[in-house]
């Protein structure tokens, strides 16, 4: 993920000559030169669009936030050049977003939104999220919410409105249902899902769930959980170059909460900053470990009489790698295609697939502690190309045979996935992810 930013050029600085002026210019000429060759700056633009910009940047000048897309069109006809259609609107709203200067998602409940200012919307959300030392608020309801986040990660509506409120910039307030839109389509905070009494269906809760802020497990959930494991292999996704952003995990966990209701205990959701315990249906769970540049993910069947549906396990590979690829595309591009994205490869730049962020592995069944989240791990391409694997990181090596761990996890036969839709057809659109 990191090698293609790299710059093999070294610079030798001392922060403490202020004279050193020279070895500076040498870094801007060198991150100019970078610059110049990135390929969104090197594309030849219509000319119709510099006449909207220049509407748009008077608008910011003038202090507006937010446009919605009718207001586009309509600044378009004033313009001396008009860009031919919605179509053609749409590209340059895409293009502005994609050197930063708007922010714009064509999606449905999201494409009637246009934010003029990206560091406005980030202001906003530093008055929510931050670090307890930067909250500029003062009152007993703004400890409160400094102190429910700390202990839960949950973030209340009503808090939300108290802080904003407390600005001298109103915009925030005005355009609050935009922001929290916004806010959740980037995974920044999620909607919890909660199993309603009759145990069958869910639904979102009112507050919101804010996975940077959470803890870590300190009362080892994904060990008490493993017991019942019963030789269950671990899915895991193993990340390039050993690194990983931790939001990358934050921001499953949150794709994940606005899927499926969290487990439980007390009142208390099986939610942490590393850990993280869902419920697919009556009998089967999902755990979710994070370990440094290592995500693991277990289907558990519960209790171990229950019927275990391959189908179920295929559809969480699924969901999870594809989110994942989503939310990777916020750190890089396809490798072999640039103006590709991660989820848009075309069939020519699948060969880029060695150098994708992250490998699919699995993992032994008998790798369940914390001592051993690195060990007993086989990459995808290998069980499919080969009949067994070798695990020798137990006192005893052994073999696994590949078909038993590919037939775990992967696509079930036509006649049990219809079955299983007939069954689970509570899930709201999951199975859209097929």
């Amino acid at each position: 993920m990191l090698s293609p930013h790299l710059v093999p050029e070294m610079f030798c600085v001392n922060c403490n000559d202020d004279d050193d002026e020279e070895v500076f210019e040498k870094i801007r000429s060198k991150i100019l030169e970078i610059a110049q060759q990135e390929n969104i700056l090197s594309q030849s633009i219509p000319t119709s669009w510099i006449y909207l910009e220049r509407k748009i940047i008077n608008l910011r000048k003038e202090g507006r936030k937010v446009l919605a897309f009718s207001e586009i069109r309509k600044l378009n006809k004033f313009c001396a050049l008009q860009l031919k259609d919605a179509k053609e609107i749409k590209i340059f709203l895409q293009f502005h977003h994609a050197i930063g200067n708007m922010l714009y998602y064509d999606e449905k409940g999201l494409d009637d939104i246009i934010i003029l200012d990206p560091q406005w919307l980030v202001d906003a959300f530093k008055c929510l999220i931050t670090s307890e030392k930067f909250v500029e608020s003062s009152g007993q309801l703004a400890d409160s919410l400094v102190e429910e986040m700390r202990k839960t990660g949950y973030l209340s509506m009503q808090n939300i409105e108290t802080l904003w409120s407390e600005k001298t910039d109103t915009s925030y307030l005005e355009n609050k249902e935009h922001i929290i839109k916004i806010l959740e389509r980037m995974d920044i905070i999620s909607r919890p899902r909660r199993y309603m009494e009759d145990g069958e269906s869910c639904q979102g809760m009112s507050t919101f769930l804010v996975p940077c802020m959470m803890k870590r497990d300190s009362s080892n959930t994904s060990g008490k959980w493993l017991k019942n494991a019963n030789n269950v292999p671990a899915l895991g996704f193993y990340f390039k170059d050993e690194f990983m952003p931790p939001a990358v995990f934050y921001r499953l966990l949150a794709a994940c909460m606005a899927k499926f209701p969290a487990v439980e205990q007390n009142y208390i959701p099986l939610v942490f900053s590393n850990t993280a315990v869902f419920r697919l249906d009556k009998f089967n769970f999902l755990l979710l470990v994070h370990n440094d540049f290592l995500i693991r993910a277990w289907v558990l069947t519960l209790p171990k009489a229950a019927e275990q549906r391959s189908s179920i396990r295929y559809t969480i590979k699924k969901f999870l790698e594809e989110s994942l690829t989503i939310i990777l595309e916020i750190y890089t591009s396809c490798t072999a295609c640039p103006f590709h994205k991660l989820s848009k490869r075309c069939a020519s730049c699948m060969e880029c697939n060695a150098n994708f962020p992250f490998r699919v592995v699995a993992q032994c069944p008998q790798c369940l502690s914390e001592d051993t989240s690195f060990k007993g791990l086989h990459f995808w391409g290998d069980l499919i190309s080969s009949e067994s694997v070798v695990c020798a990181d137990h006192d005893e090596v052994h073999a696994i045979e590949s078909s038993d761990i590919l037939a775990f996890w992967e696509c079930p036969t036509v006649k049990q996935f219809f079955g299983l839709i007939n069954v689970q057809n509570h899930w709201d659109g999951f199975y859209d992810y097929l």
